[in-house]
């Protein structure tokens, strides 16, 4: 299972493929100062527990690599270091500053929208037993 120190070591990344059980595929990564660089193998879990930041799991099955999953951490990995390397260059320099202020919020919030309505429509797809 993940383990890093100080940003080093292994983790999770990626929620993709939500089921009506909660239960999702994630992805074990080898992190370097908490970057993404070489993923191990994806994983479906479900949450069981959540506490004071740290999460409990129950690994539901393993699954063959995401490719789609993998794209997307590294794709989200590449667009976070754009932002926080052009960012600072365009601010000072000219008006349309604040809007790169706004797509920059807007990127941190991206993940968190996307696995909302990921759920969302999961839970759509729950049989209703009346």
């Amino acid at each position: 299972m993940p383990s890093s120190f100080n940003g080093f070591g292994t983790t999770l990344y990626g929620k993709r493929d939500f089921r009506p059980d909660g239960s999702y595929v994630t992805t074990e990564w080898a992190i370097a100062l908490w970057i993404p660089f070489f993923p191990f193998s994806s994983i479906r879990i479900r949450v069981t527990d959540q506490r004071f930041g740290t999460e409990t799991y129950l690994v539901v099955e393993h699954v063959t690599s995401s490719r789609k999953q993998i794209l997307s951490v590294y794709s989200y990995t590449a667009a976070i270091a754009a932002a926080v390397l052009i960012v600072p260059e365009y601010i000072p320099s000219s008006d349309a500053g604040y809007l790169f202020y706004i797509l920059y919020v807007l990127l941190l919030f991206l993940p968190f929208l996307l696995r909302r309505r990921a759920r969302k429509t999961a839970m759509k797809q729950l049989p209703l037993n009346l």
